[in-house]
């Protein structure tokens, strides 16, 4: 029997779960995973962060998240992706 890979898009705002999507493929939830967080995350830290731009990647997504912008806007939401084996 072989498993299948579901993907969940989570955002937690205020440690508080705010959206739960599963999505079929990778790319899927990727491609959410950016539009959720583009409007979850700090729009004044992510422009700052960006120089005006929004997050078009999850590379940069993951870079907005570990950075010292991301700290210092006390920015409260975190938008992950987390991988299930069904």
């Amino acid at each position: 029997m072989s498993s299948k890979m579901r993907y969940l898009v989570i955002v937690i705002t205020h440690n508080d779960i705010q959206v739960i999507k599963p999505f079929n493929t990778l790319t899927q939830a990727q491609t959410v995973a950016i539009e959720t967080a583009n409007e979850f995350y700090s729009q004044d830290a992510i422009h700052k962060f960006f120089d005006g731009s929004t997050i078009e990647t999850i590379t940069q997504l993951d870079q907005y998240y570990a950075s010292e912008t991301y700290y210092d806007f006390e920015d409260s939401a975190h938008v992950i992706i987390e991988e299930v084996e069904l």
